[in-house]
């Protein structure tokens, strides 16, 4: 049931990475799933992996439970804001003091998400998974989904796990079977911060902005053609998005 041998990085091949929801795309029928900020862990049926390929060392009272014959995707996670204390769990716990670390992994839990090995479309997945950790104790459990009846919906379940501290959402094709990869299949929907900032000018040769924050610095905004061909007045505020390090028009 491993993953197949390779380079460090193998378990992203094997993983279903999701693409960044548009906002624009249609997700009715979809299911929707909370993304915790937690660490994606593989479970493989006898040891579990990072994406990046590493074996975690894991107390034996944590995993004895996990099924032998079936692959699990999921977070190790703790609670909101719990994130720092989990990465410190697992920089602590190395081969070498598993067991003198056991108590340390009481608060943590693995929430799962998919069974990557079933054939089966994501409800399917899911209902399998839940049946397979059924038995496994507290600590072990499955991530709740819910059908999404259109954006307002997901808009709604969004705000609702950022109310909580949540870190945002995964959209599951209700008729894709898994797909290793990134994939259109599965989709992330996060909740970023809207902020004003001032227009200056638009930058040469590409569709975007040059503005400026309250505090004087500047920073490059995405914008469409077409509101690159119609700007806004020099020393105009405008709504923007932050997503990571860039920012995109908000036209309102």
């Amino acid at each position: 049931m491993s993953p197949p041998e390779g380079s460090v990085g193998h378990i992203k091949s094997v993983m279903m990475i999701p693409k960044e929801w548009n906002g624009e795309q249609d997700p009715s029928g979809w299911f929707i799933s909370e993304k915790l900020n937690g660490v994606r862990a593989y479970w493989d049926g006898s040891q579990m992996m990072t994406m990046s390929g590493k074996t975690l060392a894991i107390p034996a009272q944590f995993t004895d439970s996990l099924p032998r014959d079936v692959c699990l995707e999921g977070e190790l996670w703790i609670a909101y804001n719990q994130f720092n204390k989990l990465r410190s769990i697992l920089k602590r716990t190395n081969q070498d003091n598993i067991q003198d670390t056991s108590k340390l992994w009481e608060d943590v839990k693995y929430c799962v998400l998919d069974a990557p090995k079933h054939p089966g479309y994501y409800t399917e997945r899911h209902a399998f998974a839940c049946r397979s950790i059924s038995d496994c104790g507290s600590h072990i459990s499955m991530i709740p989904i819910e059908y999404c009846q259109g954006v307002n919906h997901l808009q709604t379940s969004l705000q609702q796990i950022v109310n909580r501290k949540g870190q945002g959402v995964l959209l599951y094709h209700p008729h894709a079977l898994y797909t290793p990869g990134r994939t259109d299949n599965l989709l992330v929907v996060k909740s970023y911060p809207e902020t004003e900032v001032k227009f200056i000018e638009c930058n040469t040769n590409t569709s975007s902005f040059l503005c400026e924050h309250m505090n004087g610095q500047k920073c490059i905004v995405r914008c469409s053609g077409w509101d690159y061909i119609f700007p806004p007045l020099s020393g105009t505020m405008i709504n923007v998005k932050q997503t990571r390090q860039t920012f995109k028009f908000l036209k309102k």
